[in-house]
């Protein structure tokens, strides 16, 4: 989730684009759209280009750090399963050698 200048709250999931455009009204003529999958738009509006263009700029930053830390988490969680069934083979392995051992089974050569 990602935060859109203390206004609104959004997941990353549901962004489609973000266009900034100058149309809004009165003291705030800059505007920062954000277009989500749904159909709906979250605009703010600012008084100056600089502070649009610097908004857009951190709002940017935020949505590639969540997909980063998302695909992240993802790898983790990959390695975590490969590991643990590394594991579970190993320990299998061993355990049919012991009861091998304990059951004094000789391997079956018949082709």
């Amino acid at each position: 989730m990602i935060d859109f200048e203390d206004y609104y709250t959004v997941a990353v999931e549901q962004i489609e684009y973000i266009d900034m455009n100058e149309k809004g009204t009165g003291d705030c003529p800059y505007c920062l759209n954000i277009h989500l999958l749904s159909g709906r738009v979250l605009s703010v509006c600012y008084r100056t280009a600089m502070a649009r263009t610097t908004a857009r700029n951190k709002l940017c930053g935020q949505i590639e750090t969540e997909r980063r830390r998302d695909s992240e988490t993802i790898i983790n969680r990959l390695y975590l399963i490969k590991d643990a069934l590394e594991r579970v083979d190993k320990r299998q392995f061993r355990i049919w050698k012991q009861l091998k051992e304990l059951l004094k089974l000789e391997p079956d050569e018949t082709i």
